[in-house]
């Protein structure tokens, strides 16, 4: 089974200072020459820690702010983002970013954790997880070298300017279509009509690619259409595809019910959530405290899994948002002088996610004429119905971190 999942974030730092000289050429990429620092195993985990506890407080004001709609964005791109803004923020501003997103070191300490959790989620195995990072600064504007360095080194991004004071337009489809590139068309326009303009300084980027198959597709069980309780109790008939042989770690508390679904090798898993009852009320347990139960609850057994296909993205407005978590100062004159002299202040935040989830891959059929009895599935240990809203998350079992959090209230939206 294949399954294709896409996101994006972006962070947008303006200046209102003068455009540099028009002869500096534009396009150009350079600082692929600054050789990426090497990684210590394991500095990555407690990064992961906070940046799921991001998650979770994300999750949750985004939850309030939009009930009852689908919802999906990535923790991982966004922490990576501002991680790469932390790189030039200085004094309280860096330290706010530090507190939200739950860094668990700041300086070269904390950049190094960065480029050891990006080289320990390369190893996807048979999935295909690509993150790729960029800075976009206008023509003659002056950046702090130890900032360009640190941004090739721990987080491999290079620099291409543009001519943002001479063709903003011209600038924002380059963008996208760096962005559509690195996300196989996924996200084709990310940065809207707008987002950029002639005052613009500079932009950071960050796209995150991931492509992969269960390690035991569905296909085996027919797809059929099912009733799905939507959380105001009324139902529709969607698609629900069923595992009724799969071997996997469950949970089956009075509460809820837990499945993980491991994609190729191990290496990345699904992670589905259905509450028993009230989900708003059960989402709002959405933490680490949760997550840490559901694991150490979990155990191997074999579930009969109904689950339906859905297909969902979000498009976040990062500075509308984030302050109301306590993320202020970026947005709002914060310390960027690591970035460049002249102090520039986030201006626009954008993030776009986008998932599918079906059934698609391997079909496999036979037809022997022989006079045997085709057996059955095997007595499951656990039912699991995902006909109802659940929540969902994706994260590497290596280090942990969440890669993609969700919930899926309605399939057919």
């Amino acid at each position: 089974m294949r399954r294709i999942v896409v996101t994006f974030v972006l962070v947008l730092l303006a200046a209102g200072c003068g455009r540099g000289p028009a002869s500096e050429p534009t396009g150009e990429v350079v600082g692929t020459d600054i050789g990426r620092a090497q990684a210590v195993p394991g500095d990555g985990a407690t990064l992961a820690e906070g940046l799921t506890r991001f998650a979770f407080d994300y999750h949750a004001l985004l939850a309030e702010r939009s009930p009852g709609e689908n919802l999906v964005f990535s923790p991982l791109s966004i922490g990576i983002a501002f991680g790469m803004a932390d790189a030039g923020a200085r004094g309280e501003t860096a330290a706010q970013i530090e507190e939200v997103f739950h860094l668990p070191s700041s300086g070269d300490e904390l950049h190094a954790a960065f480029n050891a959790l990006d080289q320990a989620l390369a190893d996807s195995g048979e999935s295909t997880l690509r993150l790729a990072n960029r800075l976009y600064p206008a023509v003659g504007y002056e950046l702090v070298p130890d900032f360009v360095e640190t941004l090739a080194a721990s987080y491999g991004a290079p620099t291409e300017r543009l001519d943002f004071a001479g063709d903003p337009e011209g600038a924002r489809k380059r963008i996208n279509a760096w962005v559509s590139e690195r996300t196989e068309k996924r996200i084709p326009e990310l940065l809207g009509s707008g987002t950029v303009d002639r005052q613009t300084r500079l932009v950071l980027v960050n796209a995150l690619f991931l492509r992969a198959e269960w390690s035991q597709p569905f296909g085996k069980y027919p797809t059929e259409r099912q009733p799905f309780t939507r959380a105001d109790g009324s139902r529709i008939r969607v698609p629900l595809m069923h595992n009724a042989e799969l071997q996997t770690r469950y949970v089956a508390a009075a509460d809820y019910q837990a499945v993980e679904l491991p994609y190729g090798n191990g290496e990345l898993s699904m992670l589905v959530v259905v509450p028993a009852r009230d989900f708003a009320a059960f989402e709002r347990r959405l933490g680490a405290e949760l997550l840490a139960e559901i694991d150490a609850a979990a155990r191997e057994g074999i579930v009969d899994l109904h689950l339906p296909k859905w297909s969902a993205r979000s498009e976040l407005d990062l500075a509308e948002s984030l302050p109301e978590l306590g993320l202020t100062l970026p947005f709002a004159g914060g310390d960027f002088t690591g970035i460049s002299p002249s102090n520039p202040f986030v201006d626009a935040g954008v993030h776009a996610a986008d998932i599918d989830v079906d059934e698609r891959g391997t079909v496999a059929a036979a037809a022997t004429a022989l006079a045997f009895a085709v057996s059955g599935p095997p007595a499951p240990d656990a039912v699991i119905r995902a006909d109802r809203p659940f929540l969902y998350l994706i994260r590497d079992a290596e280090t942990g971190a969440v890669l993609f959090l969700g919930r899926m209230v309605d399939p057919a939206a």
